[in-house]
């Protein structure tokens, strides 16, 4: 919780430089946030800027942009999973366990496949059997420590001393690529089974794409004159970098990135590794300095410790009878877990 001296936003900064590019007609001004929430402020920005009527821009999450181009919908978890746990059945058979224990493994497996398809990783290869532990080696994505640490964990299953645990395991790991491939071939046509397979899906295609010499491709015609200007990300997936690469390649790009000098000029703090590499491959459209040097005028912090993320909501209420502004929005609440905010 912090008390910092009254400063333009960092969506006052991006409004005045879409301004002065676009001046007051902005429909050909596409703005992809990471998620839902900032459309409403800049709005508001524009509209204190604007010196005449104002065309506003279009507003899109980057998860809605995906959407867009792929033409098709993410089906919802619930389905998703009871199709997940039948492919399962039928491929244990009947040691298979009931929906009710699978469901939290199940849950687990959908996020790592949609860890997979965002990261662009070869499931193939990355599903490999224990017993081709020895291609397993040649891999690239994995580390020294990584590929010790499984031959090890092999090595002893392999030597015959298996524990019903890794027994367990050792037939899961063998299903997993059916698992992976069937859960997509069984979903309805256009309907994919979590947000990274859409996504991978789009790239793929944009790669396909980017190879013929005349492109003929409902992506293309989305794309159109619009420029994509993408706004407040941080750590971005490999399918998201693919689709920035490729719009700017076809000059349809605009970067915005929030960030402060402070951690961006010191390779000791974490929090601007993936800031360094996004202005590296994406520069940024905002090149004033004094937009991202805040943090010095940062007057008092205090720190509050609590066991639990439900004690920090508790704590709120009673931190804000003490600090609200006068004006209620210069006063920011922000979760490490979104979903405790209601």
């Amino acid at each position: 919780m912090c008390e910092m001296l009254k400063k333009k936003s960092f969506l006052h900064h991006v409004a005045q430089d879409l301004i002065s590019r676009f001046g007051m007609d902005m429909s050909n001004v596409c703005v992809v946030f990471p998620n839902k929430r900032a459309r409403l402020f800049l709005n508001e920005e524009l509209l204190s800027l604007a010196t005449s009527p104002l065309w506003a821009p279009h507003y899109s999450s980057i998860q809605e942009l995906f959407e867009t181009l792929s033409g098709g919908v993410v089906n919802e978890q619930i389905p998703t999973l009871c199709t997940l746990y039948n492919i399962y059945s039928s491929l244990i058979g009947s040691e298979a366990e009931s929906i009710d224990r699978f469901w939290g493994w199940g849950e687990i497996l959908l996020s790592d496949f949609d860890d997979i398809d965002k990261h662009l990783v070869d499931a193939d290869k990355l599903f490999l059997n224990a017993k081709q532990l020895s291609e397993m080696e040649s891999l690239d994505f994995l580390t020294s420590n990584q590929r010790e640490a499984l031959t090890q964990f092999f090595g002893n299953m392999a030597a015959g001393n298996k524990t019903y645990l890794q027994e367990k395991f050792s037939r899961l790991w063998d299903i997993m690529p059916h698992l992976y491939h069937r859960l997509k071939e069984e979903m309805p046509h256009q309907v994919h089974p979590y947000g990274g397979a859409m996504e991978r899906e789009v790239v793929e295609r944009l790669h396909t794409t980017a190879h013929k010499a005349h492109p003929s491709n409902s992506l293309e015609e989305i794309f159109g004159e619009q420029t994509f200007c993408f706004v407040g990300f941080n750590m971005l997936s490999e399918t998201e970098q693919k689709l920035m690469s490729h719009l700017q390649k076809r000059k349809q790009s605009l970067f915005y990135w929030d960030y402060d000098v402070m951690y961006l000029n010191n390779a000791a703090f974490e929090a601007g590794d993936f800031v360094r590499y996004n202005l590296a491959h994406f520069p940024n459209a905002l090149n004033r300095q004094e937009c991202f040097d805040n943090m010095q005028s940062m007057t008092s912090m205090t720190f509050v410790a609590t066991a639990t993320d439900s004690i920090a909501c508790r704590y709120i209420p009673l931190w804000l009878k003490d600090h609200l502004t006068a004006e209620e929005r210069e006063t920011s609440i922000v979760l490490c877990d979104e979903r405790q905010l209601l």
